[in-house]
């Protein structure tokens, strides 16, 4: 199938019959819109056979062949965002804490830049253990800074 791994495959599907044998004294209710529930009592659909298992048996590899074509992939990606990322102009961005306070700096004095500082850049400034706790960053824009790559040859 489409979304099996590389060198597994769905296992064949075969017609089964799983309704069980009415007796003589099994009655059928009638259903007011005139139609049986079938569902419950025959099968339609196709089973798999025996104790086969989606995708086929499962065995652990150290290090599948697949994982060196997906990381080469991600590497590929990557270069392309850094490639573009490197393009985009550095903007100087002042950050507002909860508490009022501005920040505009990291504790190495270095200025917080986007496309540059991360929020957990600027945690880390703050405070190594708010940067391992906190998971998330809230980005609010002041101002938009306009870039149009095909502004620059």
């Amino acid at each position: 199938a489409v979304f099996d791994p590389p060198g597994f495959s769905q296992p064949e599907l075969v017609d089964e019959d799983v309704s069980p044998p009415m007796s003589s004294t099994t009655t059928k209710k009638a259903v007011p819109s005139g139609r049986e529930k079938t569902r419950l009592t025959e099968s339609t659909a196709k089973s798999m056979s025996g104790s086969a298992k989606i995708g086929g048996p499962f065995t652990k590899t150290p290090n599948p062949s697949w994982l060196s074509v997906r990381s080469g992939m991600f590497d590929e990606i990557k270069a392309v965002r850094d490639a573009e990322n490197a393009k985009k102009p550095r903007v100087a961005v002042a950050v507002t804490l909860p508490d009022g306070t501005v920040k505009d700096t990291l504790k190495d004095g270095s200025p917080i830049l986007t496309y540059e500082t991360s929020p957990y850049d600027v945690a880390c400034s703050i405070s190594q253990g708010l940067a391992d706790a906190a998971c998330v960053a809230r980005v609010w824009y002041e101002s938009r800074v306009e870039w149009d790559p095909h502004m620059e040859g």
